[in-house]
């Protein structure tokens, strides 16, 4: 008994050459990733600011959230005066430097008129007419802006 069973050469299956194509691409873009990622970690890992901490900036991430931050802000009795919570560590995840610097940099939010630094992870700030939503966003952004600079280095930021 003769079989009249024609082979017609796979181009889809795990041997045939789209199947085979498509896996070089696919590893070609996985290393490409893993390159990126790779490099994009060994340059921040060069620019870690004095003070920081690697572990602890790497579970956090950039850019950090106000969630892992503990970023707060409330108003006092005392009109015009706000309280702002940040996470006790904040100093090891800007570096010692920029840190140290917030005090300054929260004195140059327009309308502020006073930043006492009253513990670890407490600022005290006075505000001439300033709303806590606005003023709480001003904070963020001068903490988002510390970050960039820390984590991205100063011709990034």
């Amino acid at each position: 008994m003769g079989s009249s069973v024609t082979h017609k050469k796979r181009i889809y299956g795990p041997k045939g050459p789209f199947y085979r194509t498509v896996r070089r691409i696919m590893r070609i873009k996985h290393l490409y990733l893993l390159f990126l990622i790779l490099s994009s970690g060994l340059l921040m890992a060069k620019e870690i600011p004095e003070g920081a901490d690697e572990i602890l900036r790497s579970e956090i991430g950039y850019p950090p959230t106000q969630e892992t931050l503990h970023f707060h802000v409330a108003k006092t009795e005392e009109k015009g005066v706000f309280v702002l919570e940040v996470y006790e560590g904040l100093e090891y995840y800007l570096g010692e430097q920029l840190f140290e610097n917030l005090v300054d940099m929260f004195s140059g939010i327009d309308g502020v008129s006073e930043v006492e630094h009253a513990d670890r992870e407490i600022f005290i700030l006075v505000s001439n007419g300033s709303e806590l939503g606005e003023l709480k966003e001003s904070l963020w952004q001068v903490i988002l802006n510390a970050s960039q600079f820390s984590f991205m280095g100063q011709k990034n930021a």
